[in-house]
């Protein structure tokens, strides 16, 4: 009897579904069952907008280039809006063109995405993730919040010449995790940051024996843009990227972790020529190292090798790493720039090959030429709480589901090259100008102070400084001011081309949900500007000018 009804129990199995390019692939998902596997046959596939809603597998027959899924510049070509698994092998994704995010595959809501052997070349997206795309969903429930975290895998996969509108011109991630292994990013183009890759809030990378080769952003982090999750990269090279403004090969206002690496021959057009580490994000762990790296031939105006933002990068260390530039010299003041963070030792290589091992100077100092001053770049993103690290990093990356599946809960995010150098020259340098006027400023003060006890009798001179002694006492109180550094500041502020923040707010109703990118559409926050020293300076010319008055009718009288 027990047998019996054992047998009558369904019995699902994965089976396999067999196409060619005559057939929808979209209609071939919706007639599948869960864990089926869809196979293609060789040749071109013209379709998009593929919704995907469950745990299948799509896999071509034959070579990567014989299996083709052509877009042809219409939408999307894979939408995965659910919690499901779907995987792709042997397979070219060309031409997608997503209206906000991903060209070739757009997955939002926590979708797991695992891709091996494909290759992505000429997708676009509007936005973010010129080839793909991966966000999470939050749910607020009562005063509990609950994040899917999305999730992908890609291995032995080619980004060519992908482009994005804002950031990541290849990938991007928000609430996202991603792990990248043995893939080449090249020619990829971003509008704005991240012209291979975007980090985005809530995300954690790990990239592993990967090539960022010739990727171009107009802005920011030529290859890598990790603003601001957790970035780690392991055995990586990174060449001849291309930042219009900062960080030609990356940039990084989160986790950084780079290691066993190649940063050769890339630019940024003012500064740090090979990584930018820029002011932290409140709440996100900043934390950078750089370790047993080979760092050569990077160019920027200002801090060839290294720019460290003077207010961040709590226990960043270089240590052991391999440079183009004596670190006892006067050049390496000049290509780079932190606030003393580097370690020793660390190993110089001469142009006959020959290491040493120096100890580097405490205080490299900033160029006289360029003053630090804060760009008028923005943050893009509001606060955030703390990033955790909940899984471990993979150890190997074979195709078994059982390996594959260990790394999905770890947290790890076309335009020519004459071109795109063409557009970043165009952005407006304003560093400059904003600096001008400080000098000018502290001169004015000085004189207006000058001037106003030049003539006054001795009588009024000691009631004038016992005025001075308690505004200097309710001033230091509060805050401790410096009236050039303020005026500055104040002026910059005013000269900031800052965007209109449209991200929308963080759900509060009880059972709302809101995808990440309808939280960080925008991400911009305002840099903080250091209360000016203004009032202050007015409140004690009048009280000088009252008792001059004073003294003179009196005189008179």
């Amino acid at each position: 009897m027990v047998l019996l009804i054992f047998l009558m129990i369904p019995y699902v199995s994965a089976e396999n579904v067999t196409i060619d390019n005559t057939m929808s692939i979209q209609d071939t998902v919706n007639n599948v069952n869960d864990n089926d596997v869809i196979f293609l046959m060789p040749g071109t596939y013209v379709e998009s907008g593929i919704e995907i809603d469950k745990n299948i597998t799509l896999q071509g027959l034959g070579n990567t280039s014989d299996v083709i899924i052509d877009s042809n510049h219409t939408n999307s070509i894979i939408l995965v809006n659910s919690v499901s698994k779907v995987k792709f092998f042997n397979l070219t994704f060309i031409n997608g063109k997503g209206p906000d995010y991903g060209g070739a595959i757009h997955s939002e809501l926590g979708g797991q995405i695992y891709v091996d052997h494909c290759d992505f070349i000429n997708n676009t997206a509007g936005h973010n993730g010129g080839a793909i795309d991966i966000a999470g969903e939050q749910h607020r429930i009562k005063w509990e919040t609950f994040t899917n975290y999305g999730f992908l895998n890609a291995t032995n996969c080619n980004f060519i010449n992908n482009s994005a509108g804002h950031d990541g011109g290849a990938l991007a991630t928000y609430w996202g995790n991603s792990y990248i292994y043995n893939s080449t990013f090249r020619l990829n183009y971003a509008e704005r940051d991240g012209g291979a890759l975007r980090v985005g809030v809530y995300s954690t990378t790990l990239t592993e024996n990967c090539t960022f080769d010739n990727n171009n952003a107009k802005e920011w982090g030529g290859a890598l843009y990790n603003w601001p999750g957790q970035l780690t990269v392991n055995n990586c090279t990174i060449s001849n990227n291309y930042a219009g403004i900062q960080g030609g090969a990356m940039i990084t206002s989160g986790g950084l972790n780079v290691t066993n690496s190649k940063i050769l021959n890339n630019t940024a057009k003012r500064k740090g020529g090979a990584i930018f580490i820029a002011e932290e994000t409140p709440h996100i762990p900043s934390t950078v190292i750089f370790s047993n790296n080979i760092i050569s031939g990077n160019t920027a105006k200002v801090g060839s090798l290294v720019y460290v933002d003077e207010t961040t990068a709590t226990g960043t260390s270089f240590d052991g790493n391999i440079w183009d530039i004596d670190p006892n010299s006067d050049e390496w003041e000049k290509a780079f720039i932190t606030n003393d963070l580097i370690k020793s030792p660390t190993i110089f290589v001469d142009e006959n090959g020959n290491t040493y091992v120096v100890t580097p100077k405490e205080k490299p100092s900033n160029p006289d030429d360029t003053p630090h001053v804060p760009d008028e770049k923005p943050n893009h993103h509001p606060e955030t709480p703390e990033i955790t690290n909940q899984t471990e990093t993979p150890e190997n990356t074979n195709q078994s589901d059982d390996v594959v599946e260990n790394n999905t809960n770890k947290e790890l995010q076309t335009n020519s090259s004459d071109n795109t150098n063409k557009d970043s020259n165009q952005t407006q340098n304003s560093t400059d100008i904003i600096n001008e006027n400080t000098n000018t400023t502290q001169t004015d003060t000085e004189k207006i102070e000058s001037d106003s006890t030049q003539t006054i009798p001795e009588e009024i001179q000691e009631m004038i400084e016992e005025v001075l002694e308690s505004v200097n006492t309710q001033s230091n109180s509060t805050t401790t001011l410096d009236t050039s550094a303020g005026i500055s500041n104040m002026q910059s502020a005013q000269n900031q081309n800052q965007e209109p923040n449209t991200a929308d707010e963080s759900p509060s109703t009880v059972g709302k949900e809101n995808t990440a990118h309808e939280i960080t559409k925008k991400d911009d926050v305002s840099k903080k500007a250091e209360q000016s020293p203004l009032p202050y300076i007015i409140a004690i010319v009048a009280v000088m000018a009252i008792l001059i008055f004073g003294y003179t009718r009196r005189k008179d009288e």
